[in-house]
């Protein structure tokens, strides 16, 4: 059914998992402004340097729901079709024989796993609780971009039923991901309301 198939996009699957990305865009946005109210120092520092992170979700989002990577490949064309001749081909003749998209975002996959690393030692400095939630986060997007390259690879592309179960795979692990980095969001803004009516003087 077109409607829910995990491997068509502009469907309900797509368009959930596009909020879901939006929804945790906009609990990093409000954990930055809570913070920035609340004028402790040490948590402004923290959620400052999460800003990245709205940025991300809402490209992930926006990414998701427009199928950028599905047409990065004409998008990088069309901009500089030389550059982009030139780099894909220098990973064909290496070898790689999987989705265009992977290697043309290798620069900001490279990036953001240095911010993310930096990102998850301050977490820890800073003492947040449920960080395992944010690293299942992690993991699960790692397994998608995984199984993207397993899967188009031109082995295995389109070739049921090993295509099929690949697919289901790195779909329900990309929900999953986006699950966990909500309820990490969701528990750490919580954590922020809690610790600022606490902090109100009492009357």
């Amino acid at each position: 059914v077109f409607l829910f198939h995990l491997d068509y996009e502009n469907n309900i699957p797509t368009f959930y998992q596009g909020f879901k990305l939006v929804f945790v865009s906009c609990l990093v946005f409000a954990q930055i402004i809570i913070d920035f109210i609340k004028k402790n120092k040490g948590d402004i520092k923290i959620s400052w340097f999460m800003f990245p992170l709205v940025v991300l979700f809402a490209f992930l989002a926006l990414e998701e729901v427009g199928q950028l990577h599905e047409n990065s490949d004409k998008i990088t064309a069309l901009l500089s079709p030389e550059m982009a001749f030139w780099y894909t081909s220098f990973f064909a003749n290496l070898g790689y024989q999987s989705a265009a998209w992977i290697i043309l975002y290798l620069p900001a996959f490279l990036f953001f796993s240095i911010y993310i690393l930096l990102l998850i030692r301050r977490f820890y400095q800073g003492g947040l609780k449920n960080i395992h939630l944010f690293l299942l986060g992690i993991a699960f997007f790692a397994l998608v971009i995984i199984l993207e390259i397993i899967g188009t690879h031109s082995v295995y592309f389109h070739q049921p039923p090993f295509y099929n179960y690949i697919i289901a795979m790195e779909e329900y692990l990309e929900m999953l991901g986006a699950s966990f980095f909500a309820t990490f969001h969701i528990l750490l803004l919580r954590a922020s309301i809690i610790k600022k009516r606490e902090a109100r003087p009492q009357i």
